[in-house]
């Protein structure tokens, strides 16, 4: 803890740490390790290492295969919404939804969300990938509402990244406007990451 005018700051000390082996020859491959530990440690307030493990090494070449499919993915529309229907209970009907997403890999199958969306959010591709849910969900119910099926809201996530994003409502907005839909049909819903705190 220290002072500093009258006032007292918490300082956490963050560390990676990498048992060297007999075979570790290179300075440069025992920092990378323990690099890569610090870097998956989980954001607490009590823990201040990570030692490194085979597994985060594994886990880190899948992130890393998952990045390189990312932009191919979008592109080719590998990406699906599902909805989830919100029941009332009283009167048994669907009164909205949820949209979520899933990855459908071409070799891999169907890839859950909590492989690939703590990846993106890391490395920003989350807001692209939201805004084509967005979009996806927007033509959903324009579609319900011209082809004069059952219609209902349907719910579509904010992760933190897009409510940094400066003009991410506008966005949100223009898209409605673009399929002709009054706001009334979308709702936002903010998804967890926004309340973890910046500590890295």
């Amino acid at each position: 803890e220290i002072e500093h005018r009258n006032q007292h700051f918490r300082m956490i000390l963050k560390a990676g740490i990498y048992k060297v082996e007999a075979d570790d020859l290179l300075l440069s491959k025992v920092m990378d390790k323990a690099n890569l530990a610090k870097k998956n440690m989980k954001k607490s307030h009590t823990s201040s290492y990570q030692v490194y493990s085979d597994a985060m090494r594994q886990k880190n070449i899948e992130d890393k295969l998952l990045e390189n499919d990312m932009e191919k993915a979008l592109k080719e529309r590998q990406f699906q919404i599902y909805l989830q229907p919100q029941i009332d209970l009283k009167t048994k009907k669907i009164v909205s939804a949820e949209a979520l997403v899933r990855w459908i890999h071409p070799e891999k199958g169907m890839i859950p969300p909590f492989k690939f969306i703590p990846v993106f959010e890391n490395n920003g591709f989350i807001t692209r990938l939201d805004t084509y849910v967005w979009e996806e969900s927007i033509k959903t119910v324009a579609r319900w509402k011209q082809e004069a099926k059952l219609a209902v809201p349907i719910s579509i996530n904010l992760s933190r990244t897009d409510i940094e994003r400066e003009g991410v409502m506008d966005r949100l907005f223009e898209l409605m406007n673009k399929y002709n839909l009054d706001s009334n049909w979308i709702k936002t819903e903010l998804t967890e990451s926004i309340y973890l705190d910046d500590e890295k």
